[in-house]
């Protein structure tokens, strides 16, 4: 079988968690035989491509686009294609496609990321331009209008991917009503669900939760609002008055970075440090007591079961859907549900001082992060991929 994912940016690990878990799944297709490229719709890769699969690059807006589209195809005999990133540009291409190559596109957010947090994103987000700043202030004094443009617009986008594709992928079931809900048009039997693997293999001798360091920590990209950091900032000031003798650590870059080290000086946030970007963040995972992840909206974060597999114990928002797939509450990590920092550092300050219960819960992590093995997810996705090719044609 010859598979061919594409995005709008090229698919390096280090870049992103879609761009990972995109990279994780093709190596494990690779390994059963399946033939794996990856297309870009905005630029080459130059730099930390992955070996063993070529990386293709195509203009979706450029003249003829559709004919090397078509050519490619043809000359790499691909069987499926796996959209990635829907967006203008790579629906753009998969129109050419459409009823000739079976295609999927994927929804790697929560659908309808921030309905109902429209005014709290807006607060959060840190813009660089006039325009940014009139957006900012209209979304916040007028949040019912700029619901109003924002839902159109993802009802726009998820509905043109599922006209366009033979499956619509979710991470989650648990996403599946929220997008019938506000995008009704889209057939329900087009949707299928598939989770992110888990990045890591089982790991050996992970170190005791007693033995570990009295750390915590943040790891992601730094974006607002969708990462709320300023959010974790709160979490770690409330949680340190506690702990006085524990560390925070937020590992990771982005616009925001500047922003996030401003509202740390702002609230006097002591014993906290900005890592930046880290390429194998395995050294934090493995020694850090928790992770905690302040996100408003997320899809399926990688950080969460990276952390769990270390035997990091995660203490999350319960911002989404598909968190109580990846976290069993008081067993497998913790959940706050207000999504209050002050709550989340009380549940968290609570925690710190029952080190055999964290202990047991950092084994339990450890556990249920194989029910996203590489190695089951891959296994789904190649049945999704042999129930459509055979009704190639229908």
């Amino acid at each position: 079988m010859n598979i061919l994912f594409i995005g709008h940016v090229p698919m390096i690990p280090t870049a992103g968690g879609i761009e990972r878990m995109t990279v994780i799944i093709s190596k494990e297709l690779r390994t059963r035989g399946h033939f794996v490229a990856f297309l870009s719709t905005s630029s080459k890769c130059n730099t930390d491509c992955v070996s063993g699969f070529p990386q293709l690059y195509i203009n979706a807006a450029g003249p003829d686009a559709g004919n090397k589209f078509m050519s490619m195809i043809k000359e790499l005999d691909i069987d499926i294609i796996v959209n990635q990133f829907p967006d203008a540009n790579t629906l753009a291409l998969q129109k050419y496609i459409q009823g000739v190559v079976k295609s999927i596109a994927v929804i790697h957010s929560r659908p309808f990321p921030i309905l109902g947090l429209e005014r709290k994103a807006k607060l959060l987000t840190m813009p660089g331009t006039l325009k940014g700043h009139i957006l900012k202030l209209t979304g916040i004094l007028t949040p019912g209008l700029y619901r109003i443009f924002i839902n159109r617009y993802y009802r726009s986008l998820y509905t043109r991917a599922a006209e366009l594709s033979d499956k619509i992928c979710l991470l989650s079931s648990k996403y599946t009503d929220r997008l019938l809900k506000h995008a009704p048009d889209i057939d329900s039997r087009k949707i299928t669900i598939a989770n992110n693997p888990n990045t890591f293999p089982e790991i050996p001798d992970i170190k005791e939760w007693k033995d570990r360091e009295k750390v915590v920590i943040w790891v992601g990209r730094l974006i607002e609002p969708q990462k709320n950091v300023v959010g974790f900032i709160d979490v770690w000031n409330k949680f340190h008055q506690n702990n006085p003798d524990w560390q925070a650590k937020i590992i990771g870059d982005g616009p925001a970075r500047k922003a996030a080290e401003e509202y740390a000086r702002k609230k006097q946030a002591s014993d906290i440090e900005f890592v930046g970007n880290i390429v194998n963040p395995e050294k934090y995972y493995s020694t850090a007591r928790f992770l905690c992840m302040t996100s408003l909206y997320e899809g399926w974060p990688m950080v969460l079961p990276e952390a769990m597999a270390y035997g990091c114990i995660p203490c999350a928002f319960a911002s989404f859907e598909a968190i109580e797939d990846i976290i069993d509450n008081g067993h497998s990590g913790l959940l706050s549900y207000s999504l209050d920092p002050a709550d989340m550092a009380d549940m968290m300050s609570s925690a710190a001082t029952k080190t055999e219960d964290m202990g047991m819960m950092a084994h339990n992590a450890t556990v249920k992060i194989a029910e996203f093995s590489p190695e089951r997810i891959a296994g789904k996705w190649i049945m999704l991929f042999n129930e459509l090719l055979s009704h190639h044609g229908s």
